[in-house]
C-alpha cells in the first residue's frame, strides 16, 4: 500500500487572502455580538485591529454596536482602545453616539482617550451631550473627575469639561438643545 503526502502550497497572495476573510468575519461577529467567536477566529490567524475597506476595526464594530462583551473580549485579547476609523472615529466616539454607556466605561478604563476628537473635531463628550446621551457623558465625567471631586460639583466638572472646546457648545444636531443648557444636578445624580 503507498500513501501520498498531499503538499499544499500556499502563495503569499492565498495567505493574504484567507487573513482577509478571516478578518472580516470578525468584524461581521463583532457586529453581531457574537463574543465566543472572538477568540476562536483569533486563533486561526484574524487581526485583532484589521481595518476594513471603511476603516472600521472590530473594536470599533463592536463599540459602535453596543456589544460590551466583544467590547471586553476584544480588550482582553490586546485591541488597540484608540485606533481611529478613516474620519478619526474612536470605538469610544462610537460607543457615545449609540448611548452605551457601558462600552463607554470598559474603553475607557481599557486607556481610550476621552478627549481625541474625529476629523470634524468632534470629542467623545461632545458627541454623547449632542445625541441626548446623558449615561455616556456621565461615565466620561466620572472617569474624568478627580477622586475628591464632592457630588455637588459634578455639573461644574461638566461644564468646565464643555467649555473647554467651543465647538462642544454648539446647538445638538436632533433636539436642538444646546448640551450645556441640558445639564442639571439631577442629571448626574447617579454618577
Amino acid at each position: 500500500m503507498t500513501r501520498r503526502l498531499l503538499c499544499l502550497s500556499f502563495t503569499s497572495d492565498s495567505l493574504m487572502a484567507l487573513a482577509m476573510e478571516l478578518a472580516e468575519e470578525l468584524i461581521l461577529q463583532c457586529f453581531m455580538g457574537n463574543a465566543s467567536r472572538i477568540s476562536p477566529l483569533l486563533a486561526s490567524g484574524a487581526a485583532i485591529d484589521h481595518k476594513n475597506s471603511d476603516g472600521w476595526t472590530p473594536l470599533a464594530v463592536a463599540a459602535y454596536s453596543g456589544h460590551v462583551n466583544c467590547v471586553e473580549a476584544l480588550l482582553m485579547c490586546g485591541a488597540n482602545p484608540v485606533l481611529a476609523c478613516k474620519r478619526g472615529r474612536t470605538p469610544l466616539l462610537g460607543a457615545c453616539e449609540h448611548g452605551s454607556a457601558e462600552c463607554v466605561r470598559v474603553l475607557l478604563e481599557a486607556g481610550a482617550n476621552h478627549e481625541q476628537a474625529d476629523t470634524n473635531g468632534n470629542t467623545p463628550l461632545s458627541v454623547a451631550m449632542a445625541n441626548g446621551h446623558l449615561a455616556c457623558a456621565q461615565q466620561i465625567i466620572k472617569w474624568c473627575a478627580s477622586s475628591n471631586l464632592s457630588a455637588g460639583n459634578i455639573e461644574q466638572a461638566c461644564i468646565a469639561l464643555l467649555l473647554r472646546r467651543r465647538d462642544e457648545i454648539r446647538p445638538a444636531p436632533r433636539s436642538g438643545v444646546r448640551p450645556i443648557s441640558s445639564l442639571s444636578a439631577s442629571s448626574f445624580g447617579k454618577v
